[in-house]
């Protein structure tokens, strides 16, 4: 991009030159970022987890417990290398807290709600998750991640309430979304 005289006329085409510059600037700017990673390494998380629950709910709690730090540090790190690249930094602690504090809020809910509403297994953590990816998508204007927030809900409420064991809830929703955030991340969101 050119730099402004600091004196004098511009001319029509150097006006409309510097115009398309910040359109296109404001169009990059704008553009759904940062939502594959999440999806990603917490739908990785939950597809190698998955067969603790065969183990039990016990088992499935403690895999969660180690594996999620784990994976808000590989999280921040995609979003933090990312926003240095396209030269968009800002205050992110704020963010980090609300992450894992959303998230430790959530899971929490989810053990009572299920407890209290005799829910089948993996069908309240898969609402949770579904509907907080819409939020997020809403929020980032992604219909992309919207699509793939509506998948995981429908894949994961069809396997809870299904025959099927209750780890091919966190199995199915955790392929949906790795694949979602795979694609997303060479479509939409390509650098």
């Amino acid at each position: 991009m050119g730099e402004l005289p600091s004196s004098g006329m511009i001319g029509a085409v150097r006006a409309r030159e510097l115009l398309d510059d910040v359109a296109g600037l404001r169009r990059r700017a704008r553009r759904p970022v940062g939502l594959w990673p999440p999806l990603v390494v917490f739908g990785t998380v939950a597809v190698v987890g998955s067969p603790f629950g065969v183990l039990g709910g016990l088992a499935t709690g403690v895999w969660w417990l180690a594996a999620s730090p784990v994976a808000f540090v590989a999280v921040g790190r995609f979003s933090y290398r990312h926003a240095h690249r396209r030269g968009v930094e800002g205050p992110s602690r704020r963010l980090w807290v609300l992450g894992i504090v959303s998230f430790a809020a959530v899971w929490l809910a989810c053990f009572w709600i299920s407890g209290a509403a005799h829910l089948p297994g993996g069908l309240a953590w898969t609402l949770a998750v579904a509907v907080g990816y819409l939020g997020w998508s809403r929020f980032a204007r992604s219909w992309p991640a919207a699509a793939v927030a509506v998948c995981l809900g429908i894949v994961g409420t069809a396997l809870a309430l299904s025959p099927a064991p209750t780890w091919t809830v966190q199995l199915g929703v955790g392929a949906v979304m790795t694949t979602g955030g795979l694609l997303m991340r060479h479509g939409p969101e390509a650098p």
